[in-house]
């Protein structure tokens, strides 16, 4: 016999994807906080050409943060919906965009309790479900956030320009 849906399980991998959030989160802080002092010190040192190279790393690490703070909450609205998921027979209208969220994420992330929530939705709505969430049209469109922090296509020059690291202090 097949798995079964199981509430509990949902919960527990959405409370641990908060935390996993969370870690992931500090690390990659840690890391920006480091590039930003190493290019103040570049452009202190008149090496601007280098400094502009790691510029592009900083604001696509700058997205990535702001992407994993929103997951977090993301998270966290489904483990605090997880009796409503188990109770209804189709979706709530009101958490499918966070499901949605977490499915699409679960294969662009390496936490791997994105992918547990997208099991557990599939044995509860259907993998059709999940592959109209996964492809990010069903009835909704998943925030674009995600999509241009999980590229890795270059920053838009307009975005380039902005140059938000300017305003760290040494």
């Amino acid at each position: 016999m097949g798995q079964k849906f199981s509430q509990q399980n949902l919960k527990v991998n959405a409370k641990m994807a908060t935390s996993h959030l969370a870690l992931l989160k500090s690390k990659k802080s840690n890391l920006l906080q480091t590039s930003k002092r190493e290019v103040a010190t570049l452009v202190s040192v008149n090496k601007i050409p280098l400094a502009e190279i790691k510029i592009e790393s900083i604001i696509q690490q700058e997205d990535l943060i702001i992407a994993i703070e929103i997951l977090g909450l993301h998270c966290d609205r489904i483990l605090n919906r997880v009796s409503q998921i188990a109770s209804q027979p189709k979706c709530p209208e009101d958490i499918f965009v966070s499901i949605a969220t977490v499915i699409y994420c679960s294969t662009r992330l390496p936490i791997p309790e994105f992918h547990s929530i997208a099991t557990q939705m599939a044995l509860k709505y259907s993998k059709e479900w999940v592959m109209c969430a996964l492809l990010f049209y069903c009835r909704y469109l998943i925030f674009l956030i995600y999509v241009d922090s999980f590229s890795k296509t270059s920053p838009s020059a307009s975005t380039f320009l902005s140059c938000r690291f300017f305003t760290y202090q040494m």
